[in-house]
């Protein structure tokens, strides 16, 4: 089924939906009620279901690779961005974020402080990633340089989460650095979906 799936067509496509929700978030419309809806840094709107449903189809695409090719790391990889997607819509991360940090650290807390909680949690994740990206693409070059872009984008969503700016919620305004921490989110999942499809239908051509 992956193999009808073109996956430069793809990438252009989500490149070209995400780029025009930055811009609809520089230059909002008049109506509250759109700019709610497309805030980048809001939530229970249509960028959170844009983001965790890519995170869902790609751990969709990663167990597809592990019925073809039978590697482990496919699995590690489904098992991550499943994760990534529940936590999307249900913010687990703030949410316990913020509890165990005000029981245990301090009550005072910051937006970012969520990344001291779960510190250990984002280092062995990045290198479950890392080591994915070495055992899967490394063959590849168009699928590792793509993966190993997303990557980066992925870092400076941590770059941007460690300003410590609180997310907007329902509010219609979003600020240029949560726009770009956004879309950076939103852009590396593309790059890494891409890397994904294409080293599934290079080795199912290779395999023909």
């Amino acid at each position: 089924m992956l193999e009808i799936i073109r996956p430069f067509r793809l990438l252009l496509a989500l490149l070209v939906l995400e780029l025009l929700l930055l811009l609809l978030n520089l230059f909002p419309t008049p109506s509250v009620t759109i700019n709610r809806l497309i805030n980048l840094d809001g939530e229970n709107n249509l960028p959170v279901w844009f983001t965790s449903a890519q995170l869902l189809l790609m751990s969709v695409t990663a167990l597809s690779g592990f019925r073809s090719q039978k590697k482990y790391a496919w699995l590690i990889l489904g098992a991550i961005f499943l994760a990534l997607s529940v936590d999307e819509t249900a913010m687990i991360h703030e949410s316990f974020g913020a509890a165990i940090y005000k029981d245990w650290v301090s009550p005072d807390y910051v937006y970012a402080d969520w990344m001291i909680v779960f510190g250990a949690l984002l280092a062995i994740g990045a290198l479950l990633i890392a080591w994915s990206l070495f055992k899967l693409y490394r063959k590849h070059r168009t699928a590792f340089l793509a993966a190993l872009a997303g990557i980066s984008l992925w870092l400076l969503v941590l770059v941007f989460e460690s300003q410590g700016a609180p997310h907007s919620g329902t509010s219609t305004l979003c600020s240029p650095v949560a726009m770009m921490e956004e879309f950076c989110e939103m852009s590396g999942a593309s790059l890494f979906w891409f890397a994904m499809l294409t080293s599934l239908n290079t080795n199912s051509t290779y395999s023909k």
